[in-house]
């Protein structure tokens, strides 16, 4: 879009004027460059293409000077400048859940360039299994989803009609070279995270694509424009009138519907899903959640979805602040333990791993091991327990009854969250906080019960909370299962303990059948 200014300026007035224009443009160009890259880094693939194209213009004018030059350097810091805020908190006092330590210059060089999650890596690790061309598909499909097919075929139509046209012909082929190199370098470098086997990943994904689509709803914009211009010089080959003034009026009203239709199926088809006025979905999910953890707890959190909603409640409205909160991907790196750790007296911390490895994805024995350690080293510290987020613990490793032999604790549901037990529970006592565990349920469900029957966007974080729900669900009826199948396999299996077999067979079917519903009607469960 700036260069398309620069080059609208560049067609009209004096040499002066133009002049002008440019060095002004250009300016506000350098600071909009600034506060891209602030915003997404990526922002970088597009500057590369147009920022000599910008160069090339003025040394086309002979406007380029060393004093502008300096103003646009100058002007580029300005752009740059929010960065300046985080170095300045950090020197204040480390904030509590803040990344990185941003007091040193290599620290703040690691943030910047994210080489803690690998610079040139949207995730960490090798973890998409989709080539280039399956992303560029996906693309062209989010393409038809957002502008509808007569948007995305009008951009086309804009992309022809720019390459034909002498005047914008060079400003075409940088935009279309921008668009070219961003989507190569995006999906073939930058872009690893699965988008067919995660919802919430794709949605991460989809977000950096809002960049070629600027260049495509310009293209769009101009496939628009003639199409407008050849209906409008099609009534000028008639000879009558009143013929004339008929089809310029019936043109008139197809051009407009032309025009507002994928704006108006655009409407239809998001604005249902994005209007959230009246669905405190997220606050609701992180009440419920907080008012199944007692005062003087720990509640340990891995994904966004908690830490943030969490967090916000905490600091920002004061709810449940005797509960501490910390989340279990900070403490793996060294200036988290360096750093941040005052802001947890109560909490130990234990070493990290003597491979110097960070792992965090739940599935990966590294991380096992971090979460592992981590709750064993504080179940004693806390008298209203420890508490741990589902998406923490790989459910695989979990046995019998919510027994994670691993690291010799029981896992009992709680709401959207494990409490620990360390050492594990008996097998009567796990009976027993299996009753609790259902009335937590009931508890939860009669809070969440207004958004149940509720579509959300796969991706967005409404359908994130309410998976952990549904997630809940099958998760409590799995250990119910998984504890009456041991019940069973004991020798000294007594009339007792049949029936005890029976009843806790007859709760977890109940609760399955639940879930099943919730897959098949609301679509919030995979």
């Amino acid at each position: 879009m700036y260069a398309t200014t620069l080059i609208s300026a560049n067609q009209h007035g004096t040499n002066e004027q133009q002049i002008h224009h440019v060095e002004r443009l250009s300016v506000l160009g350098a600071i909009c460059c600034g506060l891209a890259l602030c915003n997404q880094h990526t922002s970088l693939l597009l500057i590369t293409i147009l920022v000599p194209y910008v160069i090339w213009i003025m040394v086309k004018l002979r406007c380029l000077s060393i004093v502008l030059i300096c103003k646009l350097t100058v002007s580029f810091a300005i752009g740059l400048s929010p960065y300046t805020y985080l170095v300045l908190s950090s020197l204040r006092g480390i904030t509590p859940g803040s990344w990185g330590d941003l007091t040193t210059i290599q620290g703040l060089w690691t943030h910047v360039s994210r080489s803690e999650y690998g610079t040139w890596q949207l995730g960490p690790g090798n973890i998409g299994q989709e080539s280039m061309m399956e992303r560029h598909l996906a693309y062209a499909q989010h393409l038809i989803s957002d502008f509808s097919l007569i948007g995305f075929s009008l951009g086309f139509v804009g992309i022809g009609v720019s390459a034909k046209c002498k005047i914008t012909r060079g400003l075409h082929f940088t935009l279309f070279g921008s668009l070219v190199f961003y989507l190569s370098v995006w999906h073939g470098i930058f872009s690893n995270l699965p988008l067919k086997t995660n919802s919430m990943a794709a949605a991460v994904h989809s977000r950096f694509w809002m960049q070629p689509d600027i260049l495509i709803s310009i293209y769009s914009g101009l496939g628009m424009a003639f199409v407008l211009e050849m209906f409008s010089l099609f009534p000028l080959a008639t000879t009558s009138i009143n013929t004339r003034n008929t089809l310029s009026w019936t043109l008139g009203v197809l051009i407009m519907g032309l025009c507002l239709s994928p704006n108006t199926i655009f409407w239809r088809e998001k604005f249902s899903h994005q209007n959230h006025s009246r669905r405190a979905v997220m606050q609701s999910y992180g009440h419920t959640l907080l008012k199944t953890i007692p005062n003087n707890s720990l509640l340990v959190s891995h994904s966004d979805l908690n830490w943030n909603v969490v967090r916000y409640l905490q600091v920002c409205e004061q709810y449940t602040p005797n509960v501490t909160h910390v989340m279990v991907q900070l403490m793996p790196y060294r200036w988290f333990q360096q750093r941040h750790t005052i802001w947890y007296p109560k909490v130990s911390f234990p070493a990290l791993p003597k491979n110097g490895r960070i792992e965090t994805n739940r599935y990966s024995e590294g991380n096992a091991e971090i979460v592992g350690n981590f709750l064993s080293a504080n179940n004693a510290n806390f008298k209203g327990g420890v508490f741990v987020e589902m998406q923490a613990i790989d459910e695989r490793q979990i046995g019998a009854g919510g027994l994670w032999n691993q690291h010799n604790v029981t896992l009992v549901q709680w709401g959207f969250v494990y409490r620990v037990f360390s050492p594990p529970l008996t097998t009567l006592l796990i009976e027993k906080y299996h009753l609790k565990s259902l009335q937590l349920l009931e508890q939860v469900e009669h809070d969440f019960r207004p958004f149940l029957g509720l579509s959300f966007s796969e991706g967005s974080w409404e359908y994130a909370a309410l998976s952990v729900f549904w997630d809940m669900n099958y998760e409590l009826a799995i250990s119910m299962l998984s504890h009456a199948r041991a019940i069973v396999a004991d020798e000294k299996r007594t009339e007792s303990l049949l029936v005890r077999y029976m009843i806790i067979l007859d709760r977890a079917s109940k609760i399955l059948w639940r879930s099943l519903h919730a897959k098949r009607s609301k679509g919030t469960l995979k």
